[in-house]
């Protein structure tokens, strides 16, 4: 709809938002073609016709801020008196554009802002004006963390520099590391924008401004995952908990934000970020535990054949819960030979799984054996769970198992159960296909080549038609992009001119695999070479004494690698063996050549 205003209720205060063209928002705020809505003090207004995101914003939370206390250069809080040598306005109170509040940016053209009309602004707070510099920065392509701040004799701060995320180097720690090293971010970017409170004005000025960033900014795709400008603002959370409550699961969610705002890229969030909110919200009341346990003891007391486990923690909180009355193992006895294992979730207000145990009785319909709630999804925790259900069942196993293809759970059935034959669920498989494409007509099409009796060619013929039909991507290909552009990764292995070049090549994924063979590589010796007229064959050991032996050969013209182990054309990765040989050509062929020209 067109309409300028409208009253909506967003948790429990009246808030009022406008509306320009026919953008319509589910309440995200976040970034359009046109125009960004942005949400202050429980009202939404129109913030500016610029790409920029107000929800991105750094807070003491969730920011990367470097302060006095926590910042790696460490603050100085040297006693600081106001003087007039450095730039800006920050001497006359009465100069300047004014900028009180978030209202305020709808007044910037954040397009085509320069360093000499930033350098105008002052500010009522350092809030306000980490706020505005934090937008211009997600505008360009980087974000920005507090550095270091200035006080006076009174120990008010009246001095703050705000710095590029990339400025500053990484400590380095000598020795190994346990886990794999996180990419370099820092590489001692000089960008920074330096503010002072200017005392008669009680206001803050811009004294120094510097755009010098020496590297590459992020594309706009990019940028709505960077630390500071990714976050869950409130009314976000409120829609993602209403919609949760008539049982949309998670991704879905996210899917519909993504769907409202234009794509993934414009979310200011991931779904990761949603999982560790709700993770937050979870609660344990000891009371319902109790009555839980109350209630299947008051049905043990009519059926003495019902069963009821449960495993408590350190603590003596309740962790998981297993039962089923006698009726359950009735029908399992008779009809027990296929056995459906499956977890639901999100379907009770502490998001806990419910594992339910089910079958087919004679008449074809569904037929329950047994409930488990847990408290987790380990491997650990299936296995109790199809413990408790083998005692239950008086040791009966069932024939074949089905689920979902969850590993914690196959694990787990090959240990309780390891004569049974395990199978994917087809309503599975279609309704997770359905919710990560999301495109009209795909799931019919999904399931009549999944469930159509066709012969191979045919199948592969109808697959690769569908797969053409629907321009089917993989959803989270954006977000490892990203992490293959955000920094460096840091070298290792004694090759290092191999491995920067892999880690300009590969993706960050598979960089690390390589990284592995070239450890792998390090130890192995090329024990003896034959040349024929069109390649050269090397031999390749653990070391001399070795019996087992790989074969790699070397053809010049093509500098075309290829092992007997196959693993090149399997993986689509050099082998170690390979790796050895193309270190051993290199060291060989420099020397020769250092030889000649002595």
């Amino acid at each position: 709809m067109d309409g300028i205003s409208k009253e909506s209720n967003v948790g429990d205060e009246e808030s009022t938002y406008m509306k320009v063209g026919t953008f319509t928002s589910l309440g995200c705020g976040r970034d359009n073609e046109d125009v960004f809505l942005g949400w202050t003090k429980g009202t939404m207004v129109e913030i500016g016709r610029e790409s920029v995101s107000g929800c991105g914003q750094n807070d003491e939370g969730n920011s990367n801020e470097k302060s006095k206390d926590d910042s790696d250069e460490g603050g100085y809080d040297e006693e600081y008196e106001s003087t007039d040598e450095e730039g800006g306005l920050a001497g006359n109170g009465d100069e300047g554009i004014a900028i009180d509040g978030i209202h305020d940016f709808a007044n910037i053209n954040w397009k085509t802002l320069t360093m000499e009309e930033f350098m105008k602004y002052h500010f009522a707070d350092l809030e306000v004006a980490f706020k505005c510099y934090n937008w211009h920065a997600r505008r360009k392509g980087f974000y920005a963390r507090k550095d270091k701040v200035g006080k006076n004799k009174a120990k008010v701060v009246v001095r703050q520099i705000f710095v590029c995320s990339r400025e500053g180097f990484p400590k380095v720690k000598e020795g190994s590391y346990k886990r794999e090293r996180r990419r370099i971010i820092r590489c001692g970017c000089k960008a920074h924008c330096k503010m002072r409170l200017n005392a008669d004005s009680n206001r803050w000025y811009v004294t120094s401004f510097v755009e010098d960033h020496n590297h590459a900014m992020l594309e706009e795709r990019f940028r709505g995952m960077l630390p500071s400008h990714r976050r869950m603002e409130e009314h976000e959370i409120e829609v993602m908990n209403q919609m949760r409550a008539v049982g949309i699961s998670t991704p879905s969610i996210y899917q519909a934000f993504a769907s409202q705002i234009g794509g993934r890229e414009n979310v200011g969030f991931k779904t990761s970020d949603m999982y560790n909110e709700l993770g937050k919200q979870k609660r344990l009341k000891k009371n319902d535990a109790n009555e839980a346990m109350s209630f299947l003891e008051g049905i043990r007391k009519k059926d003495p054949a019902m069963f009821v486990r449960h495993k408590t923690d350190d603590d003596g909180r309740l962790q998981h819960l297993f039962w089923c009355d006698g009726m359950c193992q009735v029908d399992y006895e008779l009809f027990g030979d296929v056995l459906a294992f499956d977890a639901t979730y999100g379907k009770n207000k502490y998001y806990w799984p419910l594992i339910v145990f089910s079958g087919v009785n004679h008449h074809n319909p569904t037929t329950i054996f047994a409930f488990a709630v847990v408290s987790n999804e380990t491997e650990d925790t299936y296995v109790w769970v199809l413990e408790q259900f083998f005692n239950a069942m008086k040791g009966k196993a069932p024939k074949s198992v089905i689920t979902d293809g969850d590993r914690a759970m196959r694990n787990a059935i090959r240990i309780v159960f390891p004569n049974a034959t395990h199978r994917l669920c087809t309503w599975h498989l279609i309704r997770n296909a359905t919710s990560k494409v999301g495109k009209h007509g795909f799931s019919a099409q999904f399931t009549k080549c999944m469930l159509g009796d066709y012969e191979i060619v045919e199948f592969k013929r109808k697959w690769e038609n569908m797969i053409y039909q629907f321009d089917i991507q993989e959803h989270r290909e954006i977000e490892a992009d990203f992490a293959c552009v955000n920094g460096d990764q840091p070298l290792e292995t004694s090759y290092r001119e191999l491995e920067n070049s892999a880690s300009a090549i590969f993706t960050r994924d598979v960089f690390f695999i390589f990284r592995r063979i070239l450890t792998k590589a390090a130890k192995l010796k090329v024990v003896g070479s034959k040349t024929s007229f069109s390649c050269t064959i090397y031999s390749v050991r653990k070391n001399v004494f070795s019996e087992q032996e790989w074969f790699v050969s070397f053809e010049p013209r093509s500098s075309h690698f290829k092992c007997c182990c196959r693993r090149m054309e399997s993986y689509g990765i050099p082998c170690d063996h390979i790796v050895a040989v193309m270190v051993f050509h290199v060291t060989t062929t420099w020397g020769m050549l250092w030889r000649i020209f002595q």
